[in-house]
């Protein structure tokens, strides 16, 4: 069979290349007899050449492309020759015959082809020269090419004749006007040209399937011949059927520019109004292109409509047009035309004509009965829930995203209702195509996401106004709600408009929720045992106790990155959420923080400062509008120090006005839920915040309030890190090293080294929180002696509790600043006077100094630093720290600083411990006598730190 097809198609390729040759050698000799303007052998010359596709492949006939090139080769001949004929013709040339006579003379060419080829040139040529009216030789020509029943054959033909006469057109103010006809003359040659044309094309279908069947049934006899057997025969003719009709059908497509070249000249006539196209343009195509029943030719004739014709047109027949979807054959892609539609009136037609015209809801509506027509067929061929389904789902979902677009793009003052019916009939299509528990298909989900998307950057914050939003969300998985909600929130902030009502929130929210709130997936499992594995693809049902187990956050699994660029874009939103009115912007705050309290610890991280933040501007906002109105507030009252919160849950009162003091009891709950357990240091921060504006409020129990919950968090952390460290160490030490295998033995190390820099990270977390607090609580006003010392004492107690001498010794000396408060714009000299002790101070020195005593490491270095806590306070005229005190630690760091590395930390001590010394000589010398430091003795060491200095 592939010998014969290969043998075949060589055959035609050479018969091709002698009919080019052949044509170019007549053309050639046509030329020369022009110019020595033989008229009659010229004729005979074009005989000869339109000859040609008569004596094709000598019974070979071409297929399509083929005959295409030698259609092109002739008629430039035929170029030459109208040419010719024109010009030997012409009025000014005195000749014995006129262009009539020839046209007469041509029709009695033996053969029909050459004979209506010459027909049309000679007959466009008495046109031009107004030999004759135009539309008598237009239509004489049109039924005469009825002649040719030839499908291919016909179709050249006619593309020729409608080429040929395409600028020879009596139209609207065109020469050949008036007695040549009018533009219904010009319009009705050109549809009774297209009509037959078409007929032409779809009836190359039916010989293309009768050419297969008679070479099926030729190679089945020949194999039976061979005493091939029955069943194979028969299913190698069946493939070279499907092979033969399948390229035929291929062919017959290339020719669709040939079909559709008069539905250019139709749109081209100037005369062709919007009346004329609507009453006798349309209806004619429109009933061809129905009763062809050929699915190739009724989609192309549609969409050929689409780009041949103005928007204008369109808009004026959109009724009609649609109309006739639903009388086209089933296999028709009648989404497609409607998409093309959409996409010519989005583009060309009128924008201010378009958003006042009705074409959306007509577009709607037969897309709808489209649909509901292609879903009825799939369900009576019960096909609905098979493969095909899909590019069936799939169609209807462009369709409607189409349609959206279309909608957003055209009818602005509209598009929130337009786009509300698009997404209410996407959600019924899906309830009817796809049951409660069945995903969609990857392209489907991407339809379904586009949907969803195309309105956001449109219509913004009034999505929430779309009622079938939610419910075409909810068809998504949820990693591609997630994304959504990630598109929508990104859409919201960046358009900026203000959440100013719990209504918008909650909705919001809503559609957010897959980024706010935690998702967990139940996880497959493997139970252990030698006769008891279960399978990975199943679910364990007989452990649904164990959700702890099975249960599986899918944050987890979520790209950090975009997780959190994701979080950040919630707290981006949070900004938005935004009243003047502060009792409502309370009751919106009220709101976030449930929504954000189902976020999970993962989430909580980025969701609750930005709230916390938030109501510490509340509260500025209250106070700021309160002295505006010349409102007061309430006195605050003591309350017994054993419950430090019963003063802030008792004044949570429902009323109708919100003070400072309820948004602290809010600010107080949030902090003091998980989000401390998860984020002490990040709680600690907060806490200390929000007591720093209550401090600036004179606020004082409150300001102790979170001051004390910050330092219960900071004893929480420190004793569950220490109990951690201890019982580590203890597991470490009660190992059986010889019970440990030496394949074992490298990951225990690694686990150790792991436990070694977590326990390093652990006691730096905790120096650097208690410094936060002890710099925090230095700043603090309001406090009276009683908190203070209440404070400054729990501060002590928290440093000295560090594991780490170094930081123990660091912290305690940063907690002797809290015994010598210094003077602020908010704190007088007398208020400072009242809560310094110089005896505590000197006393927590000491035991800073012993700290570091204790450590082995950096010790000189720590020994520094306290010199300067010793020398800041002698400067501030601390009567306990006296000159003895310096000159001691001054000679035991003189005495040791020798034992110094020669390493980085070694070389910045020395330089520190030398800047020091010279500080101190620099005021003993600018003072002169009245210097506090001109009892103490420090030449000779700041010669020889120098000296040291220089040598290192």
């Amino acid at each position: 069979m592939d010998e014969k097809m290969k043998k075949r198609v060589s055959i035609r390729d050479m018969h091709l290349a002698r009919a080019k040759d052949r044509v170019k050698l007549l053309r050639n000799e046509m030329l020369s007899l022009m110019r020595e303007n033989n008229t009659q052998r010229v004729i005979q010359k074009a005989v000869d050449i339109l000859g040609e596709f008569n004596n094709s492949g000598r019974g070979q006939f071409f297929t399509p492309r083929e005959y295409h090139q030698l259609y092109s080769m002739v008629t430039e001949a035929l170029d030459h020759l109208e040419s010719y004929i024109a010009k030997t013709f012409s009025k000014n040339n005195k000749c014995k015959f006129g262009v009539l006579d020839l046209y007469e003379h041509v029709q009695h060419s033996g053969q029909i082809i050459p004979r209506l080829f010459l027909m049309i040139a000679v007959g466009s040529v008495a046109i031009t020269q107004m030999r004759a009216p135009a539309k008598d030789i237009l239509f004489d020509l049109v039924e005469i090419c009825s002649g040719v029943q030839h499908p291919m054959r016909g179709l050249f033909l006619r593309n020729y004749l409608s080429r040929t006469t395409q600028s020879k057109l009596p139209d609207k103010g065109s020469q050949y006007e008036g007695l040549g006809g009018n533009v219904r003359d010009a319009i009705e040659f050109v549809l009774r040209n297209f009509v037959e044309m078409i007929k032409l094309w779809v009836r190359m279908r039916e010989k293309n399937r009768n050419s297969s069947s008679i070479s099926s049934s030729s190679l089945y006899f020949s194999e039976q011949s061979r005493m091939v057997p029955s069943s194979s025969s028969s299913l190698s003719s069946s493939h070279l059927v499907l092979d033969t009709f399948d390229a035929n059908e291929e062919e017959r497509s290339n020719l669709k520019e040939l079909v559709g070249a008069p539905l250019n000249n139709l749109s081209h006539i100037s005369g062709l109004d919007l009346d004329l196209y609507r009453q006798v343009v349309l209806p004619r195509i429109l009933e061809q292109t129905v009763n062809c029943k050929d699915v190739m030719a009724q989609e192309y004739l549609m969409e050929a409509i689409i780009k041949a014709f103005a928007a204008d047109f369109h808009l004026s027949s959109l009724q009609m047009f649609l109309e006739t979807l639903v009388h086209l054959q089933q296999e028709v892609n009648s989404s497609q035309i409607l998409m093309s539609m959409m996409h010519r009136l989005s583009t060309s037609a009128d924008a201010l004509k378009l958003s006042e015209s009705d074409s959306f809801p007509l577009i709607h509506h037969y897309s709808s009965d489209v649909v509901r027509l292609l879903l009825q067929t799939s369900m009576k061929k019960k096909k609905l829930l098979l493969d095909g389904s899909i590019t069936l789902l799939f169609s209807i979902l462009e369709l409607q995203a189409a349609q959206m677009k279309f909608c957003l793009q055209s009818f602005p003052s509209r598009s929130l209702q337009y786009a509300d019916g698009v997404l209410a009939f996407t959600v019924s299509t899906l309830r009817q195509s796809c049951g409660p528990r069945e995903q969609l298909d990857q392209k489907s989900a991407e339809m379904v996401r586009l949907l969803l998307t195309l309105p956001l950057y449109s219509l913004g914050i009034q999505i929430l106004h779309l009622e079938f939003y939610l419910p075409l969300l909810s068809f998504l998985a949820h990693g591609d709600r997630r994304e959504i909600a990630g598109v929508i929130c990104g859409a919201v902030v960046q358009e900026g408009s203000k959440l100013d009502t719990i209504e918008k929130v909650s909705k919001l929210f809503k559609y957010l929720e897959p980024s706010l709130e935690e998702h967990k997936t139940r996880r497959r499992r493997r139970k252990r045992g030698t006769n008891r594995v279960r399978a990975v693809t199943s679910y364990d049902d007989d452990d649904d106790d164990d959700d702890n187990n099975n249960d599986e956050d899918d944050d987890n699994n979520y790209d950090n990155s975009i997780f959190v660029r994701e979080q950040e874009n919630i707290s981006l939103l949070f900004q938005l959420i935004q009243h003047p009115d502060t009792d409502q912007q309370y009751e919106l705050y009220k709101t976030v923080r449930q929504q954000f309290g189902r976020g999970g610890k993962r989430r909580m991280r980025h969701s609750i400062p930005p709230l916390v933040f938030g109501a510490l501007d509340l509260i500025v906002r209250i106070v700021a509008k309160s002295r505006t109105n010349h409102d007061q507030f309430e006195d605050n009252q003591p309350k017994p120090m054993s419950s430090p919160s019963s003063s802030l849950l008792s004044s949570s009162s429902s009323t109708t006005r919100i003070r400072p003091r309820h948004v602290f009891v809010f600010i107080h709950q949030i902090l003091s839920s998980a989000y401390a357990n998860f984020y002490p240091e990040s709680a600690i921060c907060l806490f200390l915040k929000a007591a720093k504006l209550a401090d600036s409020l004179s606020m004082e129990l409150i300001a102790y309030e979170f001051v004390a919950q910050a330092f219960v968090i900071c004893e929480d952390e420190v004793d569950d890190a220490d109990n951690g460290d201890e019982k580590a160490n203890h597991n470490g030490k009660g190992r059986n090293k010889s019970s440990i295998s030496s394949t074992r033995s490298s990951h225990l190390a690694q686990r150790q080294k792991h436990k070694r820099r977590q326990q390093h990270q652990n006691q730096q977390r905790r120096f650097r929180v208690i410094s936060i607090i002890v710099s925090t609580l230095e700043t603090f006003h309001c406090f009276s002696l009683e908190n203070w010392n209440s404070l400054v004492l729990k501060a002590s107690q928290l440093s000295a509790k560090l594991k780490s001498s170094r930081d123990k010794a660091r912290s305690i000396a940063n907690c002797s600043h809290l015994y010598w408060p210094s003077t602020n714009d908010r704190r007088s000299e007398r208020d400072a006077k009242i809560l310094r002790h110089d005896r505590k101070l000197i006393k927590c020195l000491q035991r800073a100094l012993k700290a570091a005593n204790e450590c082995y490491e950096n010790q000189i270095e720590l020994f520094v630093e306290i010199l300067n806590k010793y020398i800041f306070f002698y400067e501030e005229g601390c009567t306990t720290v006296g000159v003895k005190y310096l000159q001691g630690l001054i000679c035991l760091i003189q005495e040791h600083i020798h034992r110094l590395d020669d390493t980085q930390i070694g070389r910045r001590t020395r330089v520190y411990y030398m800047n020091t010394l010279e500080h101190v000589r620099q005021k003993k010398k600018s003072e002169g006598k009245e210097s506090p430091f001109s009892r103490l003795d420090i030449e000779e060491l700041c010669r020889a730190s120098r000296e040291t200095l220089e040598r290192t």
